[in-house]
């Protein structure tokens, strides 16, 4: 646990440390987001701070994982390389949304093809069952197209991506930790001592944005450690910390970006558009409406992801059903959207009285 505490903190300090030298030559370079990305932010911020990010993370992978017993590092660092180049070319200059699409999907095939890792089993009512193989490939790819753009979608004020993901990476890294998958914990946790790092950097009004660089690269490493989550669990490779419907929890944890981005792209289509055509539909957007703070709205996003961290896993635990635990869930995601629109419903008549 020692040599993980170290990676970390060395990981936090590689990113400190390359972040303001990445603000003054954005600054100089003038490698600013345009103004309509970022509406809820007036002032010329970088979106490159994914790069300070990626490399305490990749710094610290390289030096402080075993090659020998991580036998998917190879593939991941290939992998990871190259999403992180799709989205600081995206940072860059844009890239178009089917562009990138085709990049995480290449990205997830050097994993899931070369690596090996994918979802080959699937738990329901105590009983697992094996997936065929083409059925595993494109659930496992489609997994990591999922969590990469909702984590994506997440990054739409100060601090709430960043703070989320930190939550769900400590007590999965510790997680990885306790079944004695060490170089799964050092890279979550390598990842989170970035992000805490990049929080100072990032707390309203925010210094610089992690861009897609960031959010589609930490969003691939929780695809990546969500699959290897469920793999353990599924194989019962986790001894005394096995966890109960994996796939379940490994949903539920991570349930607000996930949900939202769902709700987001089928609301688009609904409406006739594009599900790559962005807008201003997001729970944080919605709340912004309704005056909140960019801060708090991420301390709020954030308290609802530990909660349902902590609460589904006693409720996987005791519930044999799996749909008993994801209505559970959703009933809470329908009453939380419901006094949103109803708020912003009353707010809107409310203007157009004193409109009359």
């Amino acid at each position: 646990m020692t040599e993980i505490i170290i990676a970390t903190i060395i990981s936090f300090f590689v990113c400190f440390l390359m972040l303001p030298v990445i603000i003054r030559i954005a600054s100089s370079k003038k490698l600013f987001v345009p103004r309509q990305y970022r509406m809820v932010h007036p002032e010329k911020v970088s979106s490159l701070g994914g790069i300070a990010i990626f490399t305490g993370v990749l710094f610290v992978t390289l030096f402080f994982s075993d090659f020998e017993d991580f036998k998917e590092i190879k593939y991941f660092l290939a992998a990871g390389s190259f999403i992180f180049l799709v989205g600081l070319r995206d940072d860059l200059k844009k890239v178009r949304p089917f562009d990138k699409l085709i990049g995480q999907i290449a990205a997830a095939s050097i994993i899931i093809f070369l690596g090996g890792l994918r979802i080959e089993y699937i738990e329901s009512y105590n009983e697992i069952f094996h997936i065929p193989h083409s059925i595993s490939y494109l659930i496992s790819i489609a997994v990591f197209i999922w969590f990469i753009n909702a984590y994506n979608f997440f990054d739409g004020i100060d601090l709430q991506a960043s703070l989320n993901a930190v939550v769900i990476l400590i007590p999965l890294g510790f997680w990885f930790y306790l079944t004695s998958q060490y170089n799964f914990s050092l890279l979550l946790m390598a990842t989170a001592g970035s992000l805490f790092a990049f929080i100072f950097f990032n707390y309203s009004p925010s210094k610089i944005f992690m861009g897609d660089t960031g959010t589609i690269t930490i969003g691939f490493i929780l695809a990546f450690a969500f699959i290897k989550f469920i793999n353990l669990n599924t194989e019962n490779l986790a001894g005394d910390f096995n966890i109960q419907k994996p796939i379940v929890y490994g949903i539920l944890a991570f349930i607000l970006p996930l949900s939202d981005s769902l709700r987001v792209v089928f609301t688009r289509i609904f409406r006739g558009s594009s599900p790559f055509l962005a807008d201003k539909n997001h729970l944080h957007h919605l709340l912004i409406h309704l005056k909140w703070k960019q801060n708090n709205i991420a301390f709020f996003t954030t308290s609802y992801t530990t909660l349902s961290i902590i609460i589904n896993f006693f409720l996987v635990k005791h519930l044999e059903s799996p749909f008993i635990v994801l209505i559970l869930n959703i009933i809470p995601l329908i009453i939380l959207y419901t006094v949103i629109y109803s708020k912003l419903k009353s707010l809107r008549a409310l203007k157009i009285n004193d409109n009359q």
